[in-house]
């Protein structure tokens, strides 16, 4: 997809959307989030919004109440190299990541140049529960929306404590450069994790002189 993109990019403002079903990643073997953001800082010019089904291997808030297994088979440390990831993606001032909607949907079956009969078929299904779910696509769009939400309430708690907002007092530091000293529950993000990809994290203010 950063090929494509690369490919797209002109020299002058560009606006680029583009429509995932997975979240952008933070694995080791494939870091997408951060050659995305190194995709916006080489190429300035280019606005980048990004529309997203289903966060990959991030523990959702919205399916806890559900107990939901999907959430207990993801692993602490992919947990949080993708949930800080897709973070730090996310602070990108050229960046929006996300949730479908209703009108999105309309928008990219548009795109896709549909018969009206199929694109119609398509869409009155938004709101049904079809067999083997437990929600619409509907319901499950805004749980993703809140989701994404709540990763940014809960990364910035870390950062400046129980309440997200006071962020008076602090210093510059890289998320990913120090994050192995806060704790985030049980889990910390060493900088062997992400290796010397993390030059490329958004830098935030940590509490401290």
């Amino acid at each position: 997809m950063i090929d494509d993109l690369k490919e797209t990019a002109l020299s002058t403002e560009l606006h680029i959307t583009v429509y995932l079903s997975n979240s952008p990643c933070s694995s080791i073997e494939h870091n997408c989030t951060y050659d995305l953001r190194k995709f916006l800082d080489d190429f300035r010019h280019v606005m980048l919004k990004i529309y997203v089904t289903s966060l990959y291997n991030i523990r959702r808030k919205s399916c806890d109440k559900d107990h939901n297994k999907h959430n207990h088979i993801i692993k602490d440390e992919d947990h949080f190299a993708n949930s800080t990831g897709l973070w730090n993606l996310m602070q990108h001032e050229r960046c929006e990541v996300k949730a479908y909607s209703k009108k999105v949907w309309e928008k990219l079956l548009k795109e896709l140049k549909l018969s009206n009969s199929d694109e119609h078929d398509l869409l009155k299904t938004y709101t049904d529960i079809r067999n083997g779910n437990d929600r619409s696509r509907e319901e499950e769009d805004k749980r993703i929306l809140k989701d994404l939400r709540s990763i940014d309430h809960d990364i910035l708690e870390q950062i400046w404590g129980e309440n997200p907002d006071d962020r008076d007092s602090v210093r510059p530091a890289c998320l990913i450069c120090t994050i192995d000293i806060i704790d985030f529950g049980a889990i910390k993000l060493m900088k062997c994790d992400q290796g010397d990809k993390h030059t490329g994290a958004v830098t935030k203010g940590i509490r401290g002189t």
